[in-house]
């Protein structure tokens, strides 16, 4: 990534735009679902999907989702992201390090505005199968974890040279936001049209920022 080639005050403003972009794309999804609320926030989709998942609960089944579900906090999000952005700067790769700093960063800020914005209920208490204070649309969770891990698939797909590979780097990263974006409505915690805005505000979040930073794995300068 060529810093000549993409001035910091060009970057700025599509990050800007991007992140403007990615917000009223998602509230907007969110008060549009609104109109199909039935009950406790659900759609009739919601409900379906969630009755589906608690009648499929099993112990072992739900450990495995308390497990999957902290690929998406910020506890695990964050000391990954941190462990790459300083292999990065030892590298000198620095946009490439500010590109995932921002992805992960402005995940969080969007996902809390979105829901702030939208005050969606989340599902019913005795439903949960873990605690939780904020509005459910769109999943942070999912959110995070789709910002996160595509914009790692991002970067380690400029240093691979083999399709096979490439595949592998993104499948890998795809399967985990797909786990993440499971384990919140199988916990009871999501609806599962929090988890698809979430998957959504993550993928546009990281798209915008692709075209803003145009990120290759050439030297910089």
């Amino acid at each position: 990534m060529i810093l000549a080639q993409r001035p910091r005050i060009k970057i700025a403003v599509h990050v800007t735009a991007a992140f403007v972009v990615s917000l009223v794309a998602v509230v907007g999804l969110g008060l549009a679902l609104q109109q199909a609320f039935v009950a406790n926030g659900a759609t009739p989709f919601d409900a379906r999907v969630t009755k589906w998942f608690v009648n499929h609960r099993t112990e072992t089944l739900t450990s495995w989702m308390r497990a999957l579900t902290w690929l998406g906090s910020t506890a695990v999000i964050v000391p990954v992201a941190l462990v790459v952005i300083t292999a990065l700067l030892v590298e000198h790769r620095v946009l490439l390090s500010v590109f995932l700093t921002v992805a992960v960063a402005g995940a969080s800020l969007l996902s809390i505005l979105a829901k702030q914005i939208v005050g969606r209920d989340r599902p019913p208490a005795p439903l949960r199968l873990a605690s939780v204070t904020s509005s459910s649309f769109p999943s942070g969770h999912a959110t995070q974890a789709a910002a996160t891990y595509l914009a790692l698939a991002v970067i380690a797909s400029l240093f691979v040279r083999q399709a096979w590979t490439r595949i592998a780097v993104w499948g890998t990263a795809i399967v985990i936001v797909a786990a993440v974006g499971a384990s919140r409505v199988y916990l009871g915690v999501h609806w599962a049209t929090d988890v698809l805005g979430g998957w959504f505000l993550g993928a546009v979040w990281v798209a915008g920022l692709t075209l803003a930073f145009r990120p290759t794995g050439g030297q910089e300068s």
